[in-house]
This record gives C-alpha cells, sequence and structure tokens, in this order.
C-alpha cells in the first residue's frame, strides 16, 4: 500500500504530537525508552558481536515501543511489558530481525571502506614520502577519513530511509520485512520535507540543551549535576519522543491499515475443567 503524501508542516505535528503521547503517561513510556538506551548501550559494549546483536535487536525493541505508543494512543494504556512483545510474537520477531540485516550491512561496509579508504590514503603518503619527502601525510590520510565518514553517512541515511516506517508496518500492520522496508523507503522519499523538520527539530532541542548546559556547567558540582541530569532526561526523551513521532507519522501516511489493537502473542491454553 502506498504511503500518503504529507506536508513538510506534519513533521512539526510529528514532534510536537510525539511529546503530548509520551507526557500522557511518562512512567511507563519513560521507562521503555530507559530501558532501550539501557539494552543498546551495554551491547554496544561487546566487542564484534555487540555491533551484531544491537544492530538486529534494535528493531526488534522498536516494535514493542510501536505496539506501547499504539495502546497509549487508543485509550488502553501503554505498559513496560510491551517492550518485549516483538520478542514474544514468534512471527514478528523473525521479521522485525530481518529489518536488522541493512544496518548490519552498511556497518560492516563502512568498517571495510574506513579500512580500504585509510589505509590506501597511508600507502600512498608512505611511498609519496619515501620517494619524495613531502611530507603532507596528516591531510592525506585526514582526507581518506573524510571521504570514509562521507560514505558511511550516506548509508546511514539509505538504512534511515528503509527501516524508520517499517518497523510499525511490520509489527503493527503485520506485513513482511521486505515489503514494509520498500514502503518506508517510498514513504521517507514521499515525505522528505516532513522528515527533515522532525529531524531538525531535535537538533535545535540539542542545540538549545548545550547552551543551556555550558551556561550552568560552571558552578561547581551543582551546576555539573543540573547539566548531567538534563542529558540524561534528554536522551531518554529523545528515545521516547523520536519513536512516537515515528508511531504517529505511521498514522499520517497509512491511515487505511490501522489495527483496533495490537495483537497480542498467543497464550496458554485453558486448564481443563
Amino acid at each position: 500500500m502506498q504511503p500518503v503524501r504529507v506536508d513538510a508542516r506534519r513533521g512539526y505535528e510529528w514532534f510536537r504530537g510525539g511529546i503530548a503521547l509520551v507526557g500522557n503517561n511518562p512512567l511507563p513510556l519513560g521507562v521503555i525508552a530507559l530501558l532501550f538506551g539501557i539494552a543498546t548501550s551495554v551491547l554496544s559494549l561487546l566487542p564484534v558481536l555487540g555491533l551484531l546483536a544491537t544492530v538486529l535487536l534494535v528493531p526488534v525493541l522498536g516494535g514493542g515501543y510501536m505496539v506501547a505508543l499504539h495502546e497509549e494512543h487508543e485509550g488502553r494504556g501503554a505498559q513496560i511489558e510491551h517492550l518485549f512483545r516483538g520478542f514474544q510474537d514468534q512471527d514478528r520477531f523473525v521479521q522485525l530481525l530481518l529489518l536488522g540485516l541493512p544496518g548490519l550491512a552498511a556497518a560492516l561496509a563502512s568498517m571495510v571502506l574506513m579500512v580500504v579508504l585509510v589505509g590506501a590514503a597511508a600507502l600512498q603518503v608512505g611511498l609519496s614520502v619515501a620517494l619524495s619527502g613531502d611530507g603532507s601525510a596528516p591531510m592525506a590520510i585526514g582526507l581518506g577519513l573524510l571521504l570514509a565518514l562521507a560514505v558511511g553517512l550516506l548509508l546511514a541515511m539509505a538504512v534511515f530511509a528503509l527501516v524508520v516506517f517499517a518497523v510499525p508496518r511490520v509489527m503493527l500492520d503485520r506485513v513482511d520485512a521486505v515489503t514494509a522496508m520498500k514502503d518506508s523507503l517510498a514513504a521517507s522519499l514521499a515525505n522528505v520535507g516532513a522528515l527533515l523538520v522532525f529531524g531538525l527539530l531535535f537538533i535545535a532541542a540539542f542545540v538549545a540543551l548545550l547552551v543551556a548546559t555550558m551556561l550552568v556547567g560552571w558552578i561547581p558540582f551543582l551546576g555539573q549535576l543540573a547539566a548531567l541530569t538534563a542529558w540524561l532526561a534528554f536522551a531518554v526523551g529523545g528515545i521516547a519522543v523520536s519513536n512516537a513521532g515515528v508511531y504517529l507519522g505511521w498514522r499520517d501516511q497509512w491511515p487505511g491499515t490501522l489495527p483496533a489493537a495490537a495483537v497480542a502473542p498467543p497464550g496458554p491454553p485453558p486448564p481443563l475443567a
């Protein structure tokens, strides 16, 4: 199903509406965001396998968050256990895992490009120095690093476009991962203006907090404590509001597919009388 084209100003509504949706029930949605952040942070610390696990499991956790947001939006109330719904629903679990494959491929490609481009620049500089005594090694290596980072950024943007709306499509609309990624890419291209507005508002909030914490950070202890608390709140709030904004964006772009209720995983059979 093709996504609805929306005005760029809808990005502001996703941001504002996301804040309002989280504010309706901040405790469970905030705790879910905190657990989401802790889980991904801990996994990312593990060498090699941590990257694999993080990239693959983020869509699964995101699927659970979509259920929590949908239940809250429909008046049934978000619950902390909703975060794990993607693991409990085995059919959705496999499809959500598949959504992590583009991110995994992009991460591996970025690492290979980093090694190849920076290594090639270093080799070229080494030969140049050996033959002519040219001392421009740092500049050449820096250019190789910048090129690798630029390519990595493009890959990250492509993965974002493929996955951002695919998570609610898989979890709430029950479509397969490939179809969901095609739909998400189509929505991202059709509504790039709304996504830009949505993202720029987060950047503006980040800059405002940065300035505020720089102003109070010079105060011994209390200022530093306030700055640390503000950044932790921003991290948790950012996870919550960004997911809520994506949920609202999904509702805007696929209004004809809204489920009446999030599908619960099958429970155990009733006891025999």
